[in-house]
């Protein structure tokens, strides 16, 4: 009798075995599926790098109200959305590099 039950444990065992192992042959498929369509398409452009006037203000060494004002007076590259004020880290490397030739 315990012959008969091992044998059933060592086959069930096998079953899952052999079903995991389809699962995982069809996740692989299924990114390889996903590697070659974004090898056709390109691979995504990066979310660009957001700072705050605070961050900016330490990045550039001048007062967060300094900030403040060349937003005022359109002096420097910034965005919004939904009230939230942003500043794109490469717009600002590129902000300061004309301001650095002036």
């Amino acid at each position: 009798m315990s012959v008969d039950i091992e044998r059933a444990e060592h086959d069930f065992l096998l079953v899952r075995l052999i079903e995991q192992q389809a699962q995982l042959r069809e996740s692989i498929d299924a990114l390889a599926r996903l590697l070659e369509n974004l090898g056709k398409q390109g691979l995504p452009q990066a979310v660009p790098k957001t700072l705050t006037v605070k961050e900016v203000a330490e990045l550039i060494h001048v007062e967060a109200g300094t900030v403040r004002n060349w937003m005022s007076a359109r002096k420097i590259p910034f965005h919004r959305a939904n009230g939230a004020v942003f500043f794109i880290f490469e717009e600002l490397i590129e902000w300061t590099a004309l301001q650095a030739t002036k």
